[in-house]
Order: C-alpha cells, then structure tokens, then sequence
C-alpha cells in the first residue's frame, strides 16, 4: 500500500505541463525559437488558433488556481525574458474567459503597441438595454467575479473567494444599479464607490467560428476595493450563415 502511494505520488511530481500558446506579435521564426526552448524545459508548447484577448496588453502566464509546481512558471517566465519579453504578468485566475486546471498553463503573447491597435478597431455596441443586460466575467489581477446586469437596471456582482477552510470556493454577493449613456456604463454597488466603464464591442474569427465580446473598459479610478480594478467581458459564439 504505502508502495504504490509513493508510486502516485512520483507520477504526479512528474506531470507535464501542457502549454497553451496564443500569439499575435511574435513572427514565426521568433515563435518557433521559443517554443524550443519551452520544450526544453520539459513543458509541451501547444499553439492555439485564437487571438489574445483585446484586453491583454502585454506578455502573460495564466496558470492553475492550485499550483503544484511553481517552478515550472518562474522557469517559463525567464526563459520570456530571454527571448526579450519583459514586464511578464502571472495570473492565477480566470482570464478573459480563459482558465486552466491541473497541468495547463496559458500562455499569451502580445505587447502594448498591438493591443492599443485592437482596441481601436473594436466597433462601438449600440447602448440599449438589451444588447447590455448579460452576464459578465471579471478581467483583473486581483479576484475572479461574474457581473450580472439586468434588463431593468438592477446589477448583481457575484466574486468567488477560495475558502482555506473548506478548500472550496464561496460566493460574495453585492448588489446595485447601473445604466449606460452613449459610449459610458455606470455602475453603482452597495457600499462601494460608483463605477464607470467605457462600452466596446468586438468580434474574433477562429477556426470553431465567430465569437462575439461585449467589454466594459474601466475608465473610474481604482480603490481599495479589489473589484474596483477590474474590467468585465461578455462573449458569444456567433451563429453561422
């Protein structure tokens, strides 16, 4: 008994990492060059066909919620910095929609000059009611949240907080009301300070289809509060013809 547990327990040390790649900034020859030396740590670099979400600014490392192997990152994270790509964001939760479980890693590759160019060319969405009343999920460093706006102004903002004591999730809930005027979404929580969101919409082509993304931009300025810092994404497959 006490054999075969120290037998899983070598295999789960040994895990691979299945890299996830998304790239818009790197020529082929520069991403072939890094996927070498990914692979030479023992990882396994996977391109995806997906763009890098517009709300990505520069290089990022999205990996597990628990992770068993924090070497692997800070080793994926020098071996950027070698190929020139600094300033490396790690992120350890949902990410654009994005997130990963036990031996994936995410890794997107962009820089700020192509993110600026993105952003620009997201079109405007017709502020109405209801192309805005959805479901949104948080994009920030901080927490992992769901932004629920209703059709009748009411809004919900649900954030998920790793309990230590359990080892589970818990749901914090704060509600409000928000409305949206031109290219501007206001949203006031209980308890909070008003916040303010410029509206974009955009849509990415991959090889499953068209999605659709709804984005609430913070524009308001950080507080103390950790979802203050936060953007919201909305996406959608598109149908087909």
């Amino acid at each position: 008994m006490v054999r075969s547990m120290l037998l899983l327990l070598l295999l789960a040390g040994c895990t691979t990492h299945k890299i996830h790649v998304f790239n818009n900034s790197l020529s082929d020859a520069e991403l072939a060059d890094l996927s070498r030396a990914i692979a030479e740590l023992g990882l396994r670099p996977q391109l995806r066909d997906l763009d890098v979400p517009v709300g990505i600014t520069g290089p990022t490392i999205v990996m597990p919620r628990v992770v068993r192997d924090q070497a692997s990152i800070d080793e994926l994270e020098a071996v950027l910095n070698r190929h020139g790509l600094s300033n490396v964001r790690v992120e350890s939760h949902s990410v654009h929609n994005h997130s990963y479980t036990d031996g994936n890693i995410g890794l997107y590759l962009t820089n700020r000059e192509i993110a600026r160019q993105r952003q620009a060319e997201v079109r405007r969405v017709d502020l109405n009611i209801e192309n805005l009343s959805r479901v949104y999920m948080s994009e920030c460093e901080s927490i992992d949240a769901e932004l629920n706006l209703t059709a009748d102004g009411l809004a919900i903002l649900e954030i998920y907080e790793w309990d230590e004591a359990t080892s589970s999730d818990k749901s914090v809930f704060i509600a409000g009301s928000w409305h949206a005027e031109d290219s501007r979404l206001t949203l006031a929580l209980e308890q909070t300070d008003t916040l303010t969101f410029t509206v974009a919409e955009s849509q990415t082509r991959t090889s499953s289809g068209d999605t659709r993304g709804i984005d609430l931009l913070r524009t308001s300025p950080a507080t103390e509060q950790t979802h203050s810092r936060c953007n919201f994404r909305y996406i959608e497959q598109v149908p087909g013809p």
